[in-house]
């Protein structure tokens, strides 16, 4: 029984430690796509104690929620018809990677 629970705390915390890792990654992608200041350190540490707080600041820096409602199961999060360019893509771009 010993065993059994040192493995389910074994498998959790790799599991934690993976969701904060990629989670710290895609906000440095983030914010090297779109020229926001910040350190790996502090994309780690936002991470790790306000995980929802990072995926809500990615979400606001990517979208336009204002403009464009949100929409689940969708792969960008915005309705179907709204084509999300990023900023180092060619063409029109307006301030949050949406084209206009």
């Amino acid at each position: 029984f010993i065993g059994s629970s040192a493995l389910v705390f074994a498998v959790d915390l790799f599991f934690f430690v993976y969701f904060i890792r990629m989670l710290a990654k895609t906000r440095r992608q983030i914010r090297e796509e779109y020229n926001i200041h910040g350190t790996r350190s502090l994309d780690f540490l936002v991470s790790l104690f306000c995980a929802p707080c990072a995926i809500a600041q990615m979400g606001r820096h990517t979208a336009d929620y204002d403009t464009y409602i949100a929409a689940f199961c969708t792969s960008t999060g915005l309705p179907e018809q709204i084509e999300v360019k990023l900023p180092s893509d060619e063409g029109e771009v307006n301030g949050i990677g949406v084209q206009v």
